[in-house]
């Protein structure tokens, strides 16, 4: 049978959660008919800075996280390097070092980090794909959230 998912560039899915993201797949799928498409799943501290990088370059922000203390420490990084003017590069390094310090202390801002977490593609779909993806979700995923910077879907799992 195939796979109704795929993953943009490099995304490696954790085997811990492979056949849960394959449930909710097929599930979408018998729904509407389309595949999702996995844009982010394990990250490393470099990458999560760099994806915390384009949210805050965006005008996102820390609301969506549940651990507030270390969200609004790496954010402090960013406008504190931002505001020395420094690179892109410097900017992603001075936020690598603040989550390699909060993941050292068994402290971590997402559960990309630990494996526990993926993030699917919303912006291709209709209301009414984005209600069925939901559903999908519902029975396989412990938290399905909608956040923003870009819009996507946030999956985690125990």
């Amino acid at each position: 049978m195939a796979e109704h998912y795929s993953t943009k560039g490099i995304v490696k899915i954790p085997l811990n959660i492979k056949s849960k993201i394959k449930k909710i797949a097929d599930a979408y799928y018998k729904a509407v008919q389309k595949d999702i498409v996995i844009t982010s799943a394990k990250r490393t501290a470099s990458s999560q800075a760099s994806a915390l990088y384009t949210r805050f370059k965006n005008g996102g922000d820390v609301r969506d996280y549940i651990k507030q203390t270390e969200a609004k420490a790496v954010k402090k990084a960013y406008d504190d390097a931002a505001k020395a003017k420094k690179s892109k590069t410097d900017i992603i390094k001075a936020m690598t070092q603040i989550l390699e310090g909060q993941i050292k202390k068994g402290n971590y801002l997402s559960s990309h980090l630990s494996s526990k977490a993926l993030d699917v593609r919303s912006k291709n779909m209709s209301k009414v794909e984005k209600r069925a993806f939901l559903k999908a979700c519902k029975t396989v995923a412990n938290k399905c959230l909608v956040e923003g910077t870009p819009q996507h879907f946030h999956l985690q799992f125990k």
